[in-house]
């Protein structure tokens, strides 16, 4: 019988590592708050523990080079999932799960029913790839957390027909369509007037182009990828100056109502010519 043992034991250790993990959704209450990222309190926070609540927490240390830098990536991450994380700052997690548990800051730590279930370890290699960017992020953070469809909206919170978060590795080159590059800020007027102007024109120009969205003030690694085409075009590159938008090879910078005419005649120019228009095909598949 003690030669059987350790052949169950290892047939246990290969079922479980084969198992898939389990995850679960956070509840409607994240979804589409006006704060990304709500300051708790130590109490209140054992308060969301005690209730047994699910929910996601940043716990940060002040003046933390390294915390302001990865608050960056989170609200990005936030507001492109339009979901509310908690925030408190390590030196105020006394007497709670997340004092007990963890030694090192920043993290974000996930809670199911009131129990940690996974957490960041800044002080672990594998996980550093996890803080640099929105991509890296939400790949760790939804081995845990189901995230919700939503559904685009602008700041005034009306539905909107444009992704506003377009990913790069979403860029296709296609033969049937042109592409438009529209980069922007948040909190641009401007910016908000062109996205609607191009909602405005979807049902009769749509059918011509590909148009993807990046923000650029934010978000770095677009406002690098912004500067690509400045330098392409021999532009100023770093300038961040929005909106600014490519539509075929023909570039814009800003937008006014008197533009309209002559964005809707490039868009045409430029699909009839299509067959001619592969200038930032390399620039985008190098990226």
């Amino acid at each position: 019988m003690k030669k059987v043992l350790p052949l169950l034991m290892l047939l246990c250790i290969m079922l479980v590592g084969c198992k898939k993990e389990n995850t679960f959704e956070l509840s409607e209450e994240y979804y589409n708050n006006e704060e990304s990222l709500i300051e708790i309190s130590n109490k209140e926070l054992k308060s969301l523990e005690n209730e047994k609540k699910s929910f996601a927490v940043f716990v940060y240390l002040p003046n933390c080079t390294t915390s302001s830098e990865f608050n960056e990536v989170l609200t990005d991450f936030l507001e492109q999932n339009q979901i509310s994380f908690y925030k408190i700052s390590g030196l105020d997690t006394d007497n709670t799960k997340i004092g007990e548990t963890l030694k090192f800051y920043p993290s974000v730590v996930i809670y199911n029913e009131g129990e940690i279930v996974s957490y960041l370890r800044s002080d672990n290699d594998e996980d550093t790839e996890y803080y640099k960017s929105v991509e890296g992020f939400k790949e760790w953070f939804t081995k845990s957390v189901s995230l919700k469809e939503v559904s685009n909206t602008n700041n005034s919170g009306t539905s909107s027909t444009i992704n506003r978060n377009s990913n790069i590795s979403d860029i296709t080159i296609s033969e049937d369509k042109i592409n438009i590059y529209f980069f922007w800020g948040s909190g641009c007027p401007r910016c908000e007037e062109l996205f609607k102007f191009f909602e405005s024109i979807d049902s009769d120009y749509g059918k011509y182009y590909n148009l993807y969205a990046f923000e650029v003030w934010k978000n770095e690694d677009n406002g690098l990828f912004m500067d690509k085409f400045l330098k392409e075009l021999d532009k100023k590159e770093g300038s961040r100056t929005v909106p600014y938008f490519i539509i075929g090879d023909e570039d814009f910078e800003g937008y006014g109502s008197s533009m309209d005419e002559e964005i809707k005649n490039t868009i045409i120019d430029k699909y009839n010519s299509r067959d001619k228009i592969n200038k930032f095909e390399t620039l985008i598949n190098n990226n």
